[in-house]
């Protein structure tokens, strides 16, 4: 079990750097403020799991050493320096659903987390010191299970006011687009809570499969939701010269009044209902609009204007 623990938590880990990366290059491109405390949170979460494996490879390749005794000590203490990097995911997850909501975390807020923070290193401290070695594991795990329990009550609290917000939204793409995060992430930490009731073998590849799947949602949501319905800010396309691309390429003015209009992410319907053209008419300047453009897709159109206005 080990073994397999290491091998998925590798697997997890490979697929949670190209999650990183590929956040890392949707905000290069976009600038959008949550992309960037989303990446963050994403780097803290696979170090966790760098945690996770590396207590499994001492557990695995250890365990028959004359020394054993002294292991599970060790492989404790890695997982105490693994809560603290939970501390910092539930940190840049809420700071994710501040972001969204166009909001910053208060001063309060960061003092609550560093206080609490410091609180636990004192309470590891003391144990670690001044607990009988022959208490002194079951004593941490009653502080880890109080610690995540405290984490998840906080994660599950900030995302559902997300959710809930995202239902106020007037704008229904981007009410779609927080939908989806706060979707994504109360299902995962709910699989995440409902697998410590499982027995401890099958809890151990609930949780290899839940490390997989954090590390695949950012995939699903920022290509079927973010980049679906996402829209370039009013700001950036105000400050756009667009019209030596549109000369250079043949663009119509009817053309360029719906390129302006899908930058703004803007349903066909909405552009027909802006023009006072037909749905059907709309379909037609897009696709001979992606044509002349060589693109297959609104994003990829967003994208290449984007990417002209940098050279």
């Amino acid at each position: 079990m080990g073994h397999a623990g290491i091998f998925f938590n590798i697997i997890a880990l490979i697929i949670g750097a190209l999650a990183v990366f590929y956040s890392y290059q949707t905000h290069k491109t976009y600038k959008y403020l949550f992309l960037r405390p989303y990446m963050v949170f994403l780097i803290f979460f696979n170090i966790s799991i760098l945690f996770d494996l590396t207590a499994n490879y001492y557990y695995t390749n250890l365990a028959g050493d004359s020394n054993t005794s002294q292991y599970p000590l060790i492989i404790r203490i890695i997982s105490i320096i693994g809560y603290f990097f939970y501390i910092a995911v539930t940190y840049t997850l809420i700071q994710v659903t501040q972001e969204l909501q166009d909001k910053r975390m208060s001063s309060r807020s960061k003092l609550c987390f560093v206080v609490g923070t410091a609180s636990v290193m004192v309470i590891y401290g003391i144990e670690i010191l001044f607990s009988p070695q022959n208490t002194l594991l079951n004593r941490i795990i009653i502080i880890n299970i109080f610690v995540m329990t405290a984490l998840l009550i906080l994660i599950y609290l900030f995302l559902i006011l997300l959710l809930i917000y995202s239902k106020k939204l007037q704008d229904p793409n981007k009410s779609k687009i927080i939908n989806a995060f706060g979707i994504f992430y109360v299902s995962g930490y709910t699989l995440l809570f409902a697998s410590n009731a499982f027995p401890e073998s099958i809890r151990f590849f609930s949780y290899l499969g839940l490390h997989l799947l954090f590390n695949l949602i950012p995939f699903l949501w920022i290509k079927q939701y973010l980049q679906k319905y996402w829209s370039v800010p009013s700001l950036i396309i105000e400050n756009m010269n667009l019209n030596e691309i549109y000369d250079r390429h043949g663009i119509s003015q009817r053309e360029r009044d719906i390129a302006g209009l899908l930058m703004q992410g803007k349903s066909n319907k909405e552009i027909a209902d802006s023009l006072y053209i037909a749905p059907n008419t709309v379909k037609n300047h897009i696709h001979s609009l992606f044509q002349k453009l060589q693109v297959r897709s609104r994003f990829q159109l967003m994208n290449f204007f984007l990417s002209n206005q940098r050279k």
